[in-house]
């Protein structure tokens, strides 16, 4: 893509930040690449650029916000099943205790 996604080298190696390729589904070439990162669990936008680092096309900022929800969504799900799980565990373990 010519632009300057190695900036974020050290970040996204050490996890910190991942580098996604945004692509029409069946197509080989990227429409953009973004940068993303996690604050307090929940997922945005670092950078988003073009070809060259060019502007991202509408269609590429809309298919990231896109993923951005869906990762947020299942994020929140995800922490709700672990409490859910914790709690069931707790009830449990509270539960044997007084049988």
């Amino acid at each position: 893509m010519h632009h300057c996604a190695d900036k974020f080298a050290d970040r996204c190696a050490k996890g910190g930040l991942p580098i996604v390729s945004i692509r029409n589904t069946g197509r080989t070439r990227p429409l953009a690449t973004a940068a993303l990162r996690r604050d307090d669990g929940v997922w945005s936008l670092e950078a988003i650029t073009g070809f060259a680092n060019t502007l991202a096309s509408d269609e590429a900022v809309r298919a990231a916000a896109e993923a951005l929800e869906r990762l947020n969504e299942e994020a929140a799900a995800a922490v709700l099943a672990y409490k859910a799980g914790h709690g069931l565990k707790r009830w449990m373990r509270n539960r044997l205790a007084t049988s």
